[in-house]
């Protein structure tokens, strides 16, 4: 039998090292994730991390280029910012860092459709998974979603103990997650 429970990655890794789990699915951005020892990573899935940007904000900044054009974090340096769980606020001030700023963060959620809306009203900008934008049911028609450059990627993956032999809830589990067409949800595979 095959059982589901819903957890963030940190506490999804502790629950498989504590033996609660067989596996975990999770997301890693460009190789952070701390594992537990004796644990096997299965990389599924490779999405594009976007930054989204309210249309007057956009404006305001880039005037008439276009959408389509990649933007660097750094152009958004003096912006507000929005984060979201532990892992992607850990994400957005290593990726600011990267680009040479400290993120002025004002607010933080794990709801994705209410950080959509921050955003779109303007207050603020955040870095949202490709993942959740196209489980969104639509992007608020005031805000716009951007390519970075250079880009920033979301691993997705299953996480299992390493052992001889697989309990059959980890081959069940593989063998569930290979028949996902990830490219109906913007996941390229890995």
């Amino acid at each position: 039998m095959l059982q589901y429970t819903e957890a963030e990655p940190p506490a999804a890794t502790e629950m498989l090292r504590d033996g609660e789990v067989d596996c975990a699915l999770i997301f890693d951005y460009e190789g952070a994730a701390e594992r537990p020892a004796g644990s096997a990573f299965l990389p599924l899935w490779s999405e594009d991390v976007h930054l989204v940007v309210s249309n007057d904000r956009a404006d305001q900044i880039f005037g008439a280029r276009s959408a389509d054009t990649p933007v660097q974090l750094s152009e958004f340096s003096e912006e507000h910012w929005i984060a979201g769980c532990e892992k992607c606020r850990g994400h957005l001030l290593s990726a600011a860092h990267s680009a040479g700023f400290e993120p002025d963060i004002i607010q933080s959620t794990d709801n994705v459709p209410a950080m959509l809306a921050m955003a779109a009203a303007g207050g603020a900008v955040a870095l949202v998974p490709g993942l959740a934008l196209a489980a969104a049911p639509a992007l608020p028609s005031d805000a716009l979603s951007m390519q970075l450059d250079p880009p920033r990627h979301r691993t997705i993956g299953l996480l299992s103990m390493a052992t001889v032999n697989e309990s059959p809830q980890v081959r069940l589990a593989k063998r569930l997650l290979s028949r996902v067409d990830g490219g109906a949800w913007g996941l390229t595979p890995a």
